[in-house]
């Protein structure tokens, strides 16, 4: 990955186009800075060669090649996260961003595109997400006033005040509940 938008090689399948947010590319940049002579055209998790250095023996990095890409994530992953104490898959954060994706405003394509989802199965497995927000923004109507018996849209307005209908309105409360 570089630190500019523009083309990124997805999984060795092709090269496509995906956005980063300006916090994301601050960060990104930032990491990038802790690699002297950085050039626009290096990657920002360079492939690195490691040893092991002094009377400790401590690993230690004695090359990087800035112009090739990281070449084992999980290795990265697994030292990075025993470092901090955290417990989670690096998978867990794709699904965490797949997840929150789901949960706002972005339409079905727009999630599978980033996402990287080709069928529209894999897009239903973050189904329940969308419904669950898509409950939240029915039930956020739930403040509207209503009045039974009042006609709230024109649809209603056109029902007989005798009709089986307006009688249920009337009696019954909010209409489609039980």
């Amino acid at each position: 990955m570089r630190p500019h938008r523009g083309q990124i090689k997805d999984g060795g399948r092709h090269r496509a186009h995906h956005p980063v947010n300006p916090r994301a590319m601050l960060v990104l940049t930032h990491w990038r800075g802790f690699f002297r002579g950085a050039e626009p055209e290096h990657y920002v998790f360079p492939h690195e060669k490691y040893g092991l250095a002094g009377n400790d023996r401590k690993k230690c990095a004695y090359e990087i090649i800035p112009t090739e890409p990281m070449h084992r994530w999980k290795v990265a992953w697994e030292s990075a996260r025993k470092t901090v104490n955290v417990v989670c898959r690096f998978h867990d954060l794709r699904h965490t961003f797949i997840s929150q994706l789901a949960e706002s405003q972005a339409s079905d394509s727009t999630v599978m595109a980033l996402a990287g989802h080709v069928s529209r199965t894999m897009m239903e497995r973050y189904s329940h997400i969308r419904m669950e927000a898509k409950g939240r923004a029915v039930d956020d109507l739930s403040g509207t006033d209503f009045e039974p018996g009042v006609a709230q849209n024109w649809a209603q307005f056109l029902v007989s005040e005798k009709s089986d209908e307006a009688n249920s309105l009337k009696t019954s409360g909010e209409p489609g509940r039980t």
